[in-house]
């Protein structure tokens, strides 16, 4: 079987496709500024078009505007993550952790600031901890 293959048409249709979901966003944004879910949605495009510091701070507004919106430190830390700030994502998927409590995806996102910022003792048992929330330690 072949295995399927990504143009560059796709892959531009597919950014531009992003642009066009993020509008209602910013149209929601117009009518009312204090709203998560907006700054929650535009960040998650910023976030597709690898748009990390402005995702970070409209990550940050939408934690500030609602600080117990599941699943926004952990994208917010994913972000940081991407442009190298590990210190600021380890704390972002910690207080995730915090609100939340454990989760899978969480926990390997962290292992992964760990590992990356060198921190291998804390990687492997951050990766031991998510494989026994799956059930595969």
């Amino acid at each position: 079987m072949k295995a399927p293959t990504t143009t560059w048409a796709s892959f531009i249709s597919r950014k531009r496709n992003c642009r066009k979901r993020g509008k209602p966003f910013s149209d929601s944004l117009r009518s009312t500024p204090t709203a998560r879910t907006p700054h929650f949605g535009l960040a998650a495009v910023d976030l597709a078009e690898e748009k990390y510091q402005h995702a970070i701070q409209e990550y940050k507004t939408a934690a500030q505007l609602d600080p117990d919106l599941e699943g926004v430190y952990n994208n917010l830390g994913r972000a940081q993550a991407k442009l190298g700030l590990y210190d600021d994502a380890i704390a972002s998927f910690k207080k995730e952790m915090e609100k939340t409590g454990d989760d899978y995806d969480t926990e390997i996102a962290l292992a992964n600031a760990y590992e990356a910022k060198g921190l291998k003792k804390e990687a492997a048992e951050t990766r031991q901890k998510a494989a026994a929330l799956t059930g595969n330690h």
